[in-house]
C-alpha cells in the first residue's frame, strides 16, 4: 500500500487502492487508520497523509518544508 502510494505522486483514491490489492473498503480503511498513524510519529522527512475524503499522499514533513524548498531552488 505505501508503495502505491509513494510511486503514484498524486492523492490515491482507497477505492483505487483496493482495486490494486483487492481488499475489500472496511478493512482498507482500518489499514490506512494504523498507517496514517504510523507515519504520524515516525521522524522521517515526510508523512503519509489523508488529504481529501478517502485520498491518501505521501507529503514533506511540514517541519521541513521550509528548508527542502529553499535547498530545491539551489539546486535547479
Amino acid at each position: 500500500i505505501e508503495a502505491l502510494i509513494f510511486a503514484s505522486g498524486d492523492p490515491v483514491s482507497i477505492e483505487k487502492l483496493g482495486s490494486y490489492i483487492e481488499l475489500d473498503s472496511t478493512n482498507l480503511e482500518k489499514i490506512m487508520g494504523d498507517l496514517l498513524d504510523k507515519w504520524k510519529k515516525s521522524s522521517h522527512g515526510f508523512k503519509l497523509y489523508e488529504v481529501s475524503d478517502s485520498c491518501y499522499q505521501f507529503r514533506t514533513d511540514p517541519d521541513f518544508s521550509e528548508k527542502v524548498e529553499k535547498d530545491a531552488m539551489s539546486v535547479k
